[in-house]
Formats: structure tokens, C-alpha cells, sequence
């Protein structure tokens, strides 16, 4: 897809899904595909709730770009890490990540999965910290996410409705 044709595409689905006004003129004046990709992870609940950009129009978009801003459709993960994002979005993929604290930026990522993953999410932290990271996923429809629960990482899970 050209990226002058998504935005048009985008507003009316998401309009025609509820989008609330401000968020539709958020969507409005967004310039570029990474304007919208910005716009797209702030708002990711209500974006997964609704599957809106649907996958199949998420698939249209170049898949390069969406990496660039942690969002991944239908990939296989062999133990990459990552934790240099607060937000991963994961649509349709498989395999194992490792995650957990960026000490460097003090951040722990989010992950969110949608669209009929398969994965499995470990601890990148090689040494031990004085409690176990706590790594939130949130789980929109029907995914198969499992985790590890060690003196590492404990991730807390959020089983989400999509309508």
C-alpha cells in the first residue's frame, strides 16, 4: 500500500468501529505511516479491541517499517531480545522472545499479543536482581502466550475481549 492511501482506509475503519472524535482527529493529522505507527501503539487497547487497522490491512503496510516501530505480523522468533521499546506489538506470530529490564533506559516493555499468536516469552536478564521483573502481557482474543516464572521474571498476564 502507497503510503498516501492508508490514511483515508484507516479513518473510515476506525470510525466506523467508535473511534472517539479526538482520537479520529489525532488520526486526521497524522502526516506519515510513522506518525500513525506512534498513534497506533499509544492507543493499542483500544486498537486490539477492536481490531482496528484490521490485520489483514496491517499486512498491507510495509513490513519493514512496522519492525522499525516493534510491531510484528506473522513472524517466527528464535529467542531474539527485546527490550529497547516500552511498547511490542505481536500479530499472528510464533517462537520465543527473551525480554525483561533495560537497565540501561529503566524500562520494562509491555507486550501486547493479538490475531492468534504462539509464543513463548523468557528472561534476557542474566543476573539476578533483588526481585523477580514483572513483565506485562496483555493477551487480546484467542493467543497462546506462555511465560516464565523464575527468580528472573514473573510476567503478570491480561486477558483482553476483542470485539
Amino acid at each position: 500500500m502507497k503510503e498516501n492511501q492508508w490514511k483515508s482506509i484507516v479513518i473510515t475503519d476506525a470510525v466506523n468501529k467508535g473511534v472517539c472524535d479526538e482520537y479520529a482527529g489525532l488520526l486526521d493529522r497524522c502526516k506519515s505511516l510513522t506518525d500513525f505507527l506512534y498513534l497506533y501503539r499509544r492507543g493499542v487497547d483500544w486498537s486490539l479491541e477492536n481490531d482496528c487497522p484490521s490485520l489483514k490491512l496491517m499486512r498491507q503496510f510495509p513490513e519493514e517499517r512496522l519492525d522499525l516501530h516493534g510491531i510484528f505480523i506473522d513472524k517466527h522468533f528464535d529467542d531474539e531480545v527485546l527490550m529497547d521499546r516500552d511498547v511490542y506489538i505481536f500479530h499472528n506470530c510464533t517462537g520465543t522472545i527473551r525480554t525483561g529490564l533495560n537497565v540501561s533506559k529503566k524500562m520494562i516493555p509491555m507486550l501486547y499479543f493479538a490475531n492468534g499468536c504462539d509464543m513463548r516469552v523468557e528472561s534476557a536478564n542474566e543476573e539476578f536482581l533483588p526481585r523477580p521483573i514483572r513483565v506485562p502481557l496483555y493477551i487480546f482474543g484467542s493467543n497462546k502466550v506462555e511465560s516464565e516464572s523464575s527468580g528472573k521474571m514473573d510476567c503478570i498476564t491480561y486477558n483482553r475481549e476483542v470485539k
